[in-house]
């Protein structure tokens, strides 16, 4: 008598078993690599064109402070501070001072959100 395996037995080759276990592991990973690019894309920050802009700390009081923002002085120093506010989700830059576009992010309610 020769000697067979499970699969062998019913009908299939030895090696077709282990392609039913690679085809779920593909759709497993399929189905975590959609869900994964789904959850990223809820999770864009905001444009740098909806973060507002304020020198006054009333504007921020109630927000969640995000971190510093500082951005070299030059021609482009308004949007590159705007984008970094953006990127780490601040919808609000608190500047240090109208010369200067430094400051800290914030993410403040939507309500009552204004653009400068």
């Amino acid at each position: 008598m020769v000697n067979r395996t499970t699969c062998e037995a019913v009908g299939r080759p030895a090696a077709s078993q282990f392609t039913g276990v690679a085809m779920n592991v593909l759709n497993a990973a399929c189905a975590i690599l959609a869900i994964t690019l789904c959850a990223a894309g809820c999770a864009t920050p905001a444009p740098a064109d909806s973060v507002r802009a304020t020198t006054a700390l009333a504007d921020v009081d109630g927000c969640n402070l995000l971190g510093k923002v500082i951005v070299a002085d030059g021609p482009d120093a308004e949007k590159e501070a705007r984008a970094k506010t953006a990127q780490v989700g601040g919808n609000v830059l608190l500047r240090k001072s109208d010369q200067v576009w430094n400051g800290n992010a914030y993410q403040c309610p939507a309500a009552g959100h204004r653009k400068d």
